[in-house]
């Protein structure tokens, strides 16, 4: 037996696993995580609302206590005392968990391999992988799901993106706000927005996001970005120190089934990110500390799995939501700005996390117009 867990992937899902087990005792287990790539860097930003504690803390590079909405014809900016929006870049939250894995000798990374399969063995689990079989008594998979087409009822779409971090040769941003959605740059029938997170007045990630359609050749986003600093914020003069990109599942399909008895999916292969914003951090350190729990507690057995990772309210609302934004994408504009309008920040911030409490999910339903969702609520119910 090559160990007691296999961990397929080492990205933020298979490393917050790692590191909440460690912090829960699992000292005496030993742990093994399979990774495709060779070294870890910056390849994105994680950002949530700070509803939740988590280990990954001293990760966070920036905080804001204030957000807007922008829109063609108006915009909104709101803000709390008790929660701040903040953002992890990559480096940061991997360095801090590969330092904490490397003071562990419990736990070891095996890089270039890639994981194929799974299949239970008598007294485990198998990971097929490009260079060999590797065994252990219990297996979480945190590869990236497959591509799937949408069942009658269900939305299927991409969130996709990509951020340039800039500095620019004159003060230029409001390092106190936030900026989570300007929609400026729509166009035609795409649900389109720059997002702007400003780190002080020189400094920015400035991120174009699609929601639905397939991901663009990546000039495509760095020309509407370019075009965006000049048009819509006066900057003419810059650099580009960093660049990212990504694709986001935002759907409301149930996840995939484990390919063995002895396997959990975790990460984005469960379902984590929020179907209507893609959202997952939180959701994957929520995951993280109930499965490290449930091992260190209970033993090597599986935990009892989950069909939905949100509940079935919550499910619903992403679904009616989704299906009424593929049906009108012009209206998402309006609606962002209502719900960001209309919304406690408090209540609005659950909401994006998991869907909140049945007052929070009653209040965003009453910022947004009553009969147009109502009547996709009722084709969603029919399967339309």
């Amino acid at each position: 037996m090559d160990s007691d867990i296999l961990i397929a992937g080492a990205g933020c899902a298979g490393l917050s696993l790692a590191v909440h087990l460690l912090d829960e005792g699992a000292s005496d287990l030993e742990i093994l995580l399979l990774d495709v790539r060779e070294v870890h860097v910056r390849d994105r930003t994680w950002c949530y609302w700070s509803v939740l504690d988590h280990p990954f803390q001293p990760a966070v590079r920036q905080s804001w206590h204030r957000w807007k909405v922008v829109t063609p014809d108006d915009q909104v900016e709101r803000g709390s005392r008790f929660i701040a929006y903040r953002c992890i870049p990559a480096d940061a939250f991997y360095d801090m968990a590969l330092e904490r894995i490397e003071r562990s000798p419990n736990v070891r990374i095996v890089r270039n391999i890639s994981v194929e399969s799974f299949r239970d063995a008598t007294d485990g689990v198998i990971a097929v992988t490009d260079n060999g079989e590797r065994t252990g008594r219990l297996a979480f998979d945190s590869r990236p799901p497959d591509p799937v087409t949408a069942p009658r009822g269900e939305i299927h779409w991409l969130q996709h993106f990509v951020g340039l971090e800039i500095e620019t040769a004159e003060p230029a941003f409001d390092p106190s706000v936030a900026t989570l959605m300007d929609f400026r740059v729509m166009e035609d029938d795409d649900v389109r927005f720059m997002y702007v997170l400003p780190f002080d007045e020189r400094t920015a990630l400035v991120e174009e996001t699609f929601f639905g359609g397939e991901p663009r050749p990546e000039s495509e986003y760095v020309d509407s970005i370019d075009g965006y600093l000049k048009e819509r914020l006066g900057v003419e003069s810059w650099r580009t120190v960093h660049r990212e990109k990504g694709a986001i599942p935002m759907s409301t399909i149930p996840p995939l089934a484990p390919e063995a008895a002895r396997v959990t999916n975790i990460g984005t292969r469960a379902g984590l990110a929020r179907p209507s914003t893609g959202y997952a951090f939180l959701a994957i350190q929520r995951q993280s500390r109930r499965l490290a729990r449930h091992i260190v507690n209970v033993g090597l057995e599986p935990p009892v799995p989950r069909t939905r990772p949100y509940p079935r309210a919550t499910a619903f609302l992403d679904r009616v939501f989704l299906a009424y934004l593929e049906r009108h994408p012009a209206e998402a504009p309006g609606l962002f700005l209502r719900m960001f309008e209309g919304v406690a920040p408090e209540r609005l911030a659950r909401f994006m996390f998991d869907g909140g409490s049945t007052a929070d999910r009653l209040t965003l339903m009453r910022s947004l117009p009553a009969g147009p969702l109502m009547k996709q609520a009722f084709r969603s119910l029919a399967g339309f």
